[in-house]
């Protein structure tokens, strides 16, 4: 029986998830996850993709994506083959590295949408890989945070609205002890 057809609409929203085969790591060094945020800037731009927020697991990755024409599939499929690849010829494996079709869930443009920004950006803390966003490199949260410039990420219109300046915005975006304490895994 074929796939069913993803209906994606363009500038609309999606949180985009993707996870490996079995649990397998995706990235197992620096260098693997400097060659995925690579890849995610240069098919961003070729499938005009705008990617607000990301983290980048080791066995996972969450995306909130705005794909600005109907390419989100395509935009997808590129990125993972082109990651499957890279990791086959560098572990001399074949294979199934992803777990299936990815996941595309539909997200408004409203307060929510900063809220899914932050779910992603605290990923590590709540796999227990770190305790505050700020150690984790692999996500879009240090160019919220920080000002940090990032090509793969544009700002979302919700940060924006945060404050008149770069440092007013940033302020009120950094996420207090609570919200940290919050996210930790419960023991």
């Amino acid at each position: 029986m074929p796939r069913s057809l993803r209906l994606i609409a363009e500038h609309e929203c999606y949180h985009v998830i993707n996870r490996a085969n079995a649990g397998q790591l995706i990235f197992n060094s620096p260098s693997s996850y400097l060659e995925y945020q690579a890849l995610l800037e240069k098919y961003s731009k070729k499938f005009s993709v705008l990617i607000y927020h990301y983290v980048l697991m080791p066995n996972h990755i969450h995306l909130l994506v705005e794909p600005t024409t109907s390419d989100l599939p395509r935009f997808m499929q590129v990125l993972t083959l082109s990651h499957t690849q890279r990791v086959h010829r560098r572990q001399k494996t074949h294979g199934h590295l992803w777990q299936g079709r990815y996941k595309s869930i539909h997200i408004d443009k409203d307060a929510y949408f900063l809220q899914c920004g932050l779910y992603i950006e605290l990923n590590p803390i709540r796999a227990g890989i770190v305790v505050h966003p700020s150690e984790y490199l692999w996500s879009s949260y240090h160019a919220y945070a920080y000002g940090t410039l990032n090509p793969i990420v544009t700002l979302d219109q919700f940060y924006l609205a945060l404050g008149k300046t770069a440092e007013e915005r940033r302020t009120k975006y950094t996420l207090t002890k609570h919200v940290i304490e919050q996210s930790q895994p419960h023991q």
